[in-house]
């Protein structure tokens, strides 16, 4: 192949490609970066799932225990494999709910004490309107937490 024709071929190649990448003075690349917003949420009505962690003042969570939010069971330990539970160990005063719903208001809370064979069912606590308080978490989220 001549250098001429070489030439035109390398010529023609950078061209193709300068075509193909474009550039950021585009329209399209303007329509972009105006569209661009501040997609960070720190208010309730944003969101749509929160991590909660509920704290007992003074007291441990029952060795078997059932929790029920809104007439919802959250957590019954007489069962298998839950989706969450009382870190005993670290933490047996609270619990940790990760992505759990957005309350709509008050919160009405019941934890049961089964007693360690599951046999006895003794309300623990039972806590009508429920305050809450909205935090950041230790890792720049938000986290909602309530003082039973």
């Amino acid at each position: 192949m001549s250098k001429r024709n070489s030439l035109s071929l390398l010529s023609l190649s950078v061209l193709l490609m300068m075509v193909a990448c474009g550039s950021d003075s585009s329209s399209s690349s303007k329509e972009k970066k105006g569209v661009e917003l501040n997609t960070v949420c720190d208010r309730l009505d944003c969101l749509t799932s929160v991590d909660w962690k509920l704290v007992l003042q003074g007291q441990n969570f029952p060795e078997k225990t059932k929790l029920i939010i809104d007439n919802e069971t959250v957590l019954d330990e007489c069962l298998g494999k839950q989706q969450y539970s009382v870190n005993r160990s670290t933490a047996p005063m609270t619990i940790s709910l990760e992505y759990f719903k957005v309350p709509q208001g008050p919160i009405n809370i019941k934890i049961v004490d089964q007693g360690w064979d599951c046999r006895s069912h003794t309300t623990f606590l039972d806590k009508r309107g429920v305050s809450y308080e909205l935090e950041k978490s230790n890792f720049g989220g938000q986290q909602l937490v309530i003082d039973l």
